[in-house]
């Protein structure tokens, strides 16, 4: 059986230690705890203080059949600080915050406290909890309410309530598979905050630099960089996927919006061209490309996508990437069998809309050759079903996307409403209509 360390030096000292010994990501991992919890490099980063833990497979020796039902273990948390308070204010004031800060520490470690009880199966077919499903999919969650979130799918559910504990993301560590290149995930990464704001863009790369100090990654960092001079925090050189992920947590922000997911170019398969020279249709996968869960009842549909690929033209997803404009339907439940896209799917029967919006890396970022394109999928909540009020809702968070990702993106701010006439059906691929041609490359 797996205990859990309360960090990175705790790990040698448990009964277990003789199973890390000589296993070189555990070593890798407890150094870069070490280096998060000792260095202070990340105090000052965020505006709010968070709760970082790490969370990772002990090796099993020999057959031992624990191996076959791999549990997570914390190997450390910390929590950052907020940033200090300008001299101008009054003392009574910074006296008042400093109290605050000291409680929402107490509550946070008391949080990380609690959660090293906790063990993820994470072999087998299961993957639980959220942690559970990140290291299982290798694909980044966020979300910025975990109350949200039933016991089946947020196990800590008791705690967090206790706690306090609203947003929360799970972000993949990989490690590359000697010989290959190809990226095997090792640890998860999952940050922890008592609001429902994540603002983590500043955090999240520093922890990624430290991963990758100790021969370690994150998700999307081995993606080309994209200078943008004018992004927030004076940060002058990003990752595409850092900008996908403030995209997604911007939007889940919008009143009405349950689920968000990005589309993207699906690498290593060979589509059959049309018959007349004609340009075979793009493959879109959403796979290790960032989801935004604000319901629940989401999780399932997630974990279905991750393994299905979608025909350019088909779909809302499909058609969105086609046309190069948002396409919308107001209520999915509505559409008929026939040509429901989601018929596949547990969210065939959602009675909210969903709506497809394309996101084009604007050509002055880009290095070249094909576009480099999106798909923000997005599913309205059932509570606004009026025609009307999505328009609205849509149309404002077009303009939020512009606010914050104009002049790095092209938004589809064409918006087209698909009636269950112009829907074509079979949007997923089947077996057989794509095949890989070569093992998929780190995307």
């Amino acid at each position: 059986r797996l205990e859990c360390g309360g960090g990175p030096s705790s790990l040698a000292s448990r009964e277990d230690r003789h199973h890390a010994a000589g296993s070189p990501n555990v070593e890798r991992l407890k150094r870069a705890m070490e280096i998060i919890t000792t260095s202070g490099e990340l105090e000052n980063m965020d505006s709010e203080q968070s709760l970082i833990q790490v969370w990772y497979p002990p090796p099993v020796s020999g057959d031992d059949s624990a191996g076959r039902h791999l549990r997570n273990v914390v190997l450390g948390c910390t929590t950052t600080t907020a940033a200090a308070a300008p001299q101008a204010v009054k003392e009574e004031e910074v006296s008042q915050r400093e109290g605050v800060e000291e409680q929402v520490s107490h509550t946070l470690s008391r949080f990380g406290e609690r959660s090293k009880l906790y063990k993820f199966e994470v072999d087998g077919g299961l993957a639980e909890g959220l942690p559970g499903r990140v290291f299982v999919s290798g694909r980044p969650e966020m979300t910025l309410d975990v109350q949200r979130y039933g016991v089946e799918n947020y196990l800590r559910i008791n705690e967090a309530r206790n706690c306090g504990i609203r947003a929360a993301v799970g972000i993949p560590v990989y490690a590359r598979e000697d010989g290959t290149g190809r990226r095997e995930t090792v640890a998860v990464v999952e940050i922890s905050k008592v609001s429902e704001k994540l603002n983590m863009e500043r955090l999240s790369c520093r922890l990624a630099d430290i991963f990758e100090s100790v021969d370690l990654f994150t998700w999307g960092r081995e993606s080309p960089s994209v200078r943008f001079g004018n992004w927030p925090f004076n940060i002058h050189v990003q990752r595409t996927s850092a900008v996908l992920n403030t995209l997604v947590e911007a939007v889940c922000r919008v009143p009405g919006i349950e689920y968000v997911a990005t589309w993207g170019r699906a690498t290593g398969f060979e589509v059959e061209a049309p018959k007349g020279g004609a340009k075979p249709p793009a493959l879109l996968s959403c796979d290790a490309l960032p989801c935004g869960v604000q319901n629940a009842s989401f999780i399932e549909y997630r974990k279905a996508c991750g393994s299905r690929l979608i025909y350019e033209n088909f779909g809302f997803v499909g058609r969105a990437w086609g046309k190069n404009c948002s396409v919308w339907h107001s209520s999915v439940s509505s559409i008929p069998w026939e040509a429901n896209p989601y018929t596949q799917f547990n969210v065939a029967s959602f009675p909210g809309g969903v709506v497809a919006v394309p996101l084009t890396l604007s050509k002055q970022y880009s290095n070249g050759g094909e576009d480099t394109k999106y798909i923000l999928e997005l599913f309205i909540s059932a509570l606004c079903t009026d025609i009307e009020q999505q328009r609205v809702l849509i149309v404002n968070m077009l303009t939020l996307l512009i606010k914050i990702g104009g002049g790095r993106f092209d938004i589809g701010v064409l918006l087209e409403y698909l009636d269950t006439d112009s829907l074509l059906p079979g949007g997923v691929a089947r077996p057989g209509q794509a095949r890989l041609s070569r093992p998929c490359a780190p995307t």
